[in-house]
């Protein structure tokens, strides 16, 4: 008991320190080499024709909206409405997300209590080298190997009058380190999220809950799908619902929801589906953003616990995992000649411990630990 909690202090204190030491070198990077890094995107011949083709395709999206509105555009109108800085989880679990609305977004103003709606699309490309599966090694790398991964990733989100609904589908492919059955080339793997949560304070039309930084609760529930061409053959459903606890300082949030969790799953090895306990899940997840001199930075990310939950097909006990992906994003909207937090480049980490519910002692390839990037387009 004292071993596991002098670990388990040992890695909090680790973490914390970790994301400090990022936040500072990162930004460090940033602002001394802002120009150098702007200056060599901006020299990319293809990069700059690319841009250029989304700047125009989306100017031409913002031209048809607003013509069936029957309004011109604005640089303030479509700026606003196309920026919401959401984080979602996303990685394989699912996480809170704000109901906070852009800065500048215009509402309309029913009464006094009136919080805000919006809608916002996010495409996302993320790239890591150091990720790792269960059970997945070789004779240079017995305790794990490393796979090299790019993911795409879609998310939308949206506050509606009584609630928000959140949906991530992300599309996984990996090197040939992880194989598809039958085969040499990479597997490839789909993951969705689904949520709908139910605001208490918007339902009650009023801040029934507003105590300090605690500004509302959501009742949300979902489920988690999960497919792959491995020869695993995963097929997971998980079952989520519980509190949203939704907290605001400034133009940051934390949102921590606490809920519990059903899962199954598919041994495809063993050809048997895996009926594991309901569990406890806690998911914290933020966005700070912050400037420093002409820069536009973002601090934001998910975590992840859950419970043990129960014993695998194969007999053995499931240990508590922990998931974690921090990142740093610079804003680069002006490449493109879009508003502010149109286009973000990243950088983190994403650390995942007794992966899947795996003892990371006994398990190779159950403990991961990667530096990703991530390139993000939120769409008008």
């Amino acid at each position: 008991m004292t071993r596991r909690l002098l670990f388990w202090s040992h890695l909090c204190i680790g973490v914390v320190a970790g994301v400090a030491i990022l936040i500072m070198s990162a930004t460090g990077v940033f602002l001394a080499f802002e120009r150098q890094i702007i200056a060599a995107l901006a020299s990319a011949g293809g990069a700059v024709l690319v841009w250029t083709g989304v700047s125009l395709a989306l100017h031409r999206l913002r031209r048809a909206r607003n013509s069936a509105r029957g309004r011109q555009p604005s640089a303030a109108s479509t700026g606003a409405a196309s920026v919401v800085l959401v984080s979602a989880l996303m990685a394989p679990h699912a996480t809170a997300q704000s109901t906070q609305a852009p800065a500048g977004a215009t509402s309309v103003q029913r009464s006094a209590f009136a919080p805000p709606t919006f809608s916002d699309d996010t495409f996302a490309y993320i790239f890591g080298t150091r990720y790792r599966n269960p059970f997945t090694a070789s004779a240079a790398e017995p305790d794990g190997a490393d796979i090299t991964r790019r993911n795409i990733e879609f998310k939308h989100v949206d506050a509606w009058k009584y609630g928000h609904n959140l949906a991530v589908i992300t599309i996984k492919s990996s090197n040939g380190v992880e194989p598809a059955a039958g085969g040499n080339a990479g597997a490839m793997g789909l993951y969705a999220i689904l949520r709908a949560g139910l605001s208490i304070n918007r339902i009650a039309g009023r801040p029934v809950i507003a105590i300090g930084p605690l500004k509302d609760v959501d009742l949300q529930a979902g489920v988690n799908l999960q497919t792959k061409n491995s020869a695993f053959a995963p097929n997971e459903r998980t079952f989520y619902a519980g509190p949203n606890f939704q907290f605001r300082f400034g133009q940051a949030f934390v949102n921590v929801a606490v809920q519990v969790r059903q899962e199954w799953n598919r041994n495809g090895i063993l050809g048997r589906v895996e009926d594991y306990d309901v569990g406890v899940n806690i998911s914290p997840a933020w966005n700070i953003p912050f400037r420093i001199g002409g820069a536009r930075l973002v601090f934001d990310g998910f975590a992840d616990y859950n419970s043990a939950k129960g014993r695998d097909v194969t007999g053995h006990q499931t240990k508590a995992e922990f998931l974690a992906r921090p990142q740093l994003k610079l804003d680069i909207s002006r490449l493109a000649g879009q508003p502010s937090r149109v286009l973000e480049l990243g950088v983190g980490l994403e650390y995942w411990h007794n992966m899947f519910g795996k003892n990371a002692d006994t398990v190779p390839g159950a403990s991961q630990l990667t530096p990703i990037v991530s390139l993000n387009i939120h769409l008008p």
